[in-house]
């Protein structure tokens, strides 16, 4: 299973692994997070700044284009999918309708406090999405270039194998393109939880 928290996440960052997997006949599952259709009539200023600069199919919103853009890239990869129903951090507020996230600096910075919910919400996610979250070989961000979303997703594996949910043999963390090319995330060598591979199909 492979954890995207955006549309185009998996694909980007892994799609020669999906079809490598795929190929030797590999059952794959992309499980993107933030697919929620926002509502247009109460988007931040930064929120239109984006949907003012991404281009659309004729007919479709900016989430319908992503999406059918997703399914047309999972479908040459062979790969199964879940397109979650939770908002993308451009678009969530917290319990008083304050956008949490409102330029790029908070975009790639840490996470607000406020933005707890989401964390819980992803955690819960990939718990009910794991029929046997022990044996699944589990594809997660690393969140190199710190998206805040990417954070969140990561966040909540960690959580998970914290507590013994996810077997960390099993859990394999991904450099995300495109920020691994500006950011490379070296692994801590004296660290015993984590060690650098190469992952080839």
């Amino acid at each position: 299973m492979f954890l995207s928290p955006h549309l185009d996440d998996a694909a980007y960052s892994c799609g020669g692994t999906i079809k490598g997997l795929t190929s030797a006949n590999q059952k794959v599952l992309v499980l993107t997070f933030t697919t929620k259709e926002p509502d247009l009539n109460t988007l931040s200023a930064f929120a239109q700044h984006h949907h003012d600069r991404w281009p659309t199919q004729s007919g479709l919103s900016m989430i319908e284009t992503r999406k059918t853009e997703d399914l047309a890239a999972l479908n040459l990869l062979g790969a199964e999918y879940t397109h979650a129903q939770f908002l993308d951090c451009i678009y969530r507020s917290d319990g008083a309708g304050n956008y949490l996230y409102q330029n790029e600096e908070e975009l790639f910075g840490d996470v607000n406090p406020a933005d707890a919910p989401a964390l819980e919400d992803f955690v819960n996610l990939i718990k009910q999405t794991l029929t046997e979250p022990k044996e699944t070989l589990l594809f997660c961000p690393l969140a190199v270039g710190n998206h805040v979303d990417h954070q969140l997703v990561r966040d909540a594996v960690l959580t998970l194998c914290d507590t013994g949910t996810l077997s960390k043999d099993k859990t394999l963390f991904y450099e995300d393109y495109p920020y691994h090319e500006q950011e490379q995330s070296v692994p801590d060598q004296s660290s015993n939880q984590w060690r650098e591979s190469l992952w080839q199909t």
